[in-house]
């Protein structure tokens, strides 16, 4: 008796070649995708530091409208202290940077992450109108529109 093999369909495969290919395209359009994928989620993390301010700012608010000035760094631990932060928050410290009558400016220190370098802060000043101004350390194209890159500001006060 004599036994052939034939096969009932021919399959097909791809070769090792055809695969590198293929894995390489993905690499190349993942190495463009994801500087800016970082970057949104660091945007992602920065949106607790504004709403952590929002928090700040209304109980300095409060203060002024209680006390009449600014509070000094023992009354903005008090303050300070009532506000909660998660575990994986960005938010390092914050504390007063200044004050002077009804004035001030509160520093919020940064955690190192993954776009955000160690040390990195937002400064929130309070101004006599009681507006508060918004700068950072951090990039520009980390920052929300309402808040400005201070040596960008800086570049501004030289060229005027």
């Amino acid at each position: 008796m004599r036994y052939t093999h034939t096969p009932k369909s021919q399959q097909y495969a791809f070769t090792l070649i055809e695969l590198l290919v293929v894995i390489t395209i993905i690499s190349i359009l993942a190495s463009f995708g994801a500087p800016q994928f970082i970057e949104k989620i660091t945007k992602a993390k920065l949106l607790e530091v504004y709403s952590f301010s929002n928090s700040l700012q209304t109980a300095v608010e409060e203060h002024v409208m209680t006390q009449g000035s600014f509070p000094d760094s023992m009354q903005f631990s008090a303050l300070n202290l009532s506000q909660t932060l998660s575990e994986n928050s960005v938010i390092s410290e914050a504390d007063i940077e200044q004050n002077n009558g009804t004035t001030g400016t509160i520093k919020i220190t940064l955690k190192e992450e993954s776009a955000i370098q160690a040390n990195q802060y937002f400064l929130f000043t309070r101004s006599d109108s009681s507006k508060w101004l918004c700068t950072s350390s951090l990039p520009s194209s980390l920052l929300s529109d309402h808040c400005s890159n201070i040596s960008s500001d800086e570049d501004n006060d030289d060229d005027n």
